[in-house]
């Protein structure tokens, strides 16, 4: 009879590593092998003795016995098997309680309006209460909304080195981009821009200062030639995204960007140059700007990192359409835009 094999342990499913089937050297104590091995063929019973161990066969003893179907090499453990556990006891997936909040603020200041751009930018929540340029600071431990910024100021600026790193890494996504299908493929466009700003007559907003119209040309176009946009951006809402544990933090702008047919007359109030990467995939765009000169000129240029929808309007439908309770991607792109921004905060490089 072949020696029983001790079952193998189950598998654990986050393990990688095989568990070895565990043979003991003598599973039978010495003293029981007369009572479960075979006789031995050199020492026969005696004939009484095999006399009164006869009885009438019975279908019972025609059926192999449990020793007769063990087989002697046990087969191998089972491979193990990926499990796919289940996203809920309710068997659903609850939607980011956080790209919830992001989707119904957008929607809420965007719905009903026309030529509406939907960004967000990379930067440091400034408190303005206290001395010095510091921080903002809240006791919370992760990603938080603020539903108040009173007393706080956005810079959306980094150092060079910052603006470089932010840099090599989409350079290095976009060769890595070309592995995959067309229509997810990262392309990029380099801009040297000039803006000129024009007093606009009116406010952006409540309280806030006037409008300004940007006019936008390449960079030594002769003055003859046609420009490249010219519109008046109006401030309709921000939402500041605080990071506790990230070196930046970012700010969601919904503006809408009114066209003009023809540049104003006189002198700009002030100018600036953009030198700009774009990187776009899909519905996304990341600009890599950075900006010498402006209202305030302050020697050193800024340095920007932003991500905005390309097409807001197909926003806006899918949003439309997800009020109505038709079939929609209002989440599905949400959820991608807020990953975006993640993601380009999480990879900061380090202090």
């Amino acid at each position: 009879m072949s020696k029983s094999a001790t079952p193998a342990p189950a598998l654990d499913p986050y393990s990688d590593d095989d568990f070895d089937e565990d043979e003991d050297e003598d599973d039978f104590l010495p003293s029981r092998r007369a009572e479960t091995e075979p006789e031995s063929e050199s020492e026969p019973a005696p004939a009484s003795a095999e006399r009164s161990r006869k009885r009438p066969r019975t279908e019972e003893d025609d059926a192999p016995s449990a020793a007769a179907v063990v087989p002697r090499n046990p087969p191998p453990p089972q491979q193990q098997q990926h499990i796919l556990w289940q996203p809920s006891i309710f068997g659903l997936e609850p939607l980011d309680a956080f790209v919830k909040e992001v989707g119904d603020w957008i929607y809420a200041w965007s719905k009903g309006r026309e030529n509406v751009e939907i960004e967000a930018k990379i930067g440091t929540l400034i408190d303005t209460r206290l001395p010095g340029r510091k921080r903002f600071f809240l006791p919370v431990a992760s990603e938080t909304i603020l539903t108040a910024s009173d007393g706080i100021r956005f810079e959306s600026n980094m150092d060079m080195g910052q603006h470089k790193h932010y840099n090599q890494i989409l350079n290095f996504r976009c060769t890595e981009s070309r592995a995959l299908p067309p229509q997810a493929r990262i392309t990029y466009k380099h801009h040297r821009e000039v803006d000129s700003f024009h007093p606009s007559g009116r406010p952006t907003g409540p309280g806030r200062a006037e409008g300004k119209i940007r006019v936008t040309r390449d960079q030594g176009a002769p003055p003859e030639a046609p420009v490249k946009a010219v519109v008046e951006k109006v401030r309709i809402a921000d939402l500041n995204v605080y990071n506790p544990k990230q070196l930046f933090d970012w700010r969601l702008s919904v503006n809408v960007e009114i066209p003009h047919p023809a540049p104003p007359e006189g002198q700009p109030v002030f100018v600036r140059q953009k030198d700009r990467l774009s990187y776009t995939q899909e519905e996304m765009q990341i600009d890599l700007t950075q900006v010498s000169g402006g209202p305030r000129e302050q020697g050193q240029p800024l340095h920007e990192l932003e991500l905005e929808f390309r097409r807001p309007a197909y926003l806006l439908d899918q949003g439309a359409r997800k009020e109505q309770g038709k079939p929609n991607r209002y989440d599905e792109l949400l959820r991608v835009f807020v990953n975006n921004v993640r993601m380009l905060v999480r990879n900061a490089p380090p202090v």
